[in-house]
């Protein structure tokens, strides 16, 4: 996600917590089958870190947060907050993404106040679920505190919507936002295109103040995939020559198939010579492949065999095939 507009909310709060963390854990703070005696929220919140993924580690530690007492006789510091908030992120990024919810039910008995952070890994727990109800509160919850002025929050809130394929209810928090940024708009472009809304993907991405890489490229690549390649290769050129956005690997991997069907030579040798500068035809196999697919295809077979016998011998057995 994008920088955080409101102070003290930016994505590098929690990034630059991390190092911080990480120094506080010790062997001696290890997961093991005994009960957790830290009672720091440092300590815990860096063993929740080292193992994201363990149910015993969640458990433990939800379970401390809740009889241990500290939620009655400390003050909630900033630190308490970043155990809160990695715990949650624990269980909506893990295997177990319903049990954010319960937490957060628990968390609600001590008349706490949440940040950002919170709500944005609540929003990814109900992605998880694929199911929008406990989303849907989310949403309520936050109006009612305010964070629909929130970018970073109403983001992550129409991202759940889209995700799980409600685009009314995205493209409703889309319009209402009184500020979008960047990501916004490219989680909402990129969300209809791949639900196969084109058209309207297509006009949203014309009234994007700046259109960006993830913006075009996920156009680019609809275009190509609904067997439309001339508008797939218009709209390169112009996010190249108007827009002057730099194509990146993922780009040339969705134009590569319009310039394919349409036969066009001196595109694909265009892009093999940006691939090169760029350096993606060595760095990534799949560049490599669809390069030597694009020529086959545009009858250029002696560049294709050029284009093979350039490949270092230990990367010829990952290509698909050759002239």
């Amino acid at each position: 996600m994008a920088r955080l507009s409101s102070k003290g909310h930016s994505l590098l709060y929690f990034v630059t917590q991390i190092p911080t963390l990480a120094l506080c854990f010790s062997s001696s703070s290890s997961l093991s089958s005994a009960p957790i005696q830290i009672k720091h929220p440092r300590h815990l919140a860096s063993i929740l870190l080292k193992n994201p993924t363990s149910r015993s580690a969640t458990q433990q530690i939800h379970s401390h947060i809740l009889t241990s007492g500290f939620l009655l006789h400390h003050s909630i510091s900033t630190a308490h907050l970043l155990l809160f908030n990695t715990l949650l992120r624990c269980y909506s990024f893990g295997p177990f993404p319903r049990d954010a919810f319960t937490f957060y039910k628990h968390l609600q008995h001590f008349s706490l106040s949440f940040d950002s952070f919170t709500y944005s890994f609540l929003l990814h727990a109900s992605i998880a679920l694929n199911s929008t109800n406990p989303g849907a509160q989310i949403h309520a919850l936050t109006h009612k505190l305010g964070f629909h002025f929130h970018v970073y929050v109403q983001t992550a809130l129409l991202n759940m919507y889209a995700a799980c394929g409600s685009l009314l209810l995205a493209l409703h928090v889309f319009y209402e936002m009184p500020e979008r940024n960047s990501v916004t708009w490219n989680v909402m472009i990129t969300s209809l295109a791949k639900w196969g809304e084109l058209k309207l993907a297509r006009s949203l991405f014309d009234q994007m103040p700046a259109p960006t890489v993830v913006s075009c490229t996920a156009i680019i690549d609809a275009y190509s995939r609904k067997n439309q390649p001339r508008d797939a290769v218009a709209l390169f050129r112009r996010m190249v020559v108007e827009d002057h956005v730099e194509p990146t690997e993922v780009t040339l991997l969705a134009i590569f198939p319009a310039v394919s069907v349409l036969g066009a030579l001196k595109i694909c040798q265009s892009l093999h010579a940006y691939g090169e500068k760029r350096g993606f035809n060595a760095s990534d196999i799949r560049v490599t492949n669809s390069l030597l697919d694009s020529y086959a295809k545009c009858g250029c077979i002696d560049s294709a065999s050029r284009l093979f016998e350039e490949i270092p011998v230990e990367r010829k057995n990952l290509c698909h095939g050759h002239p």
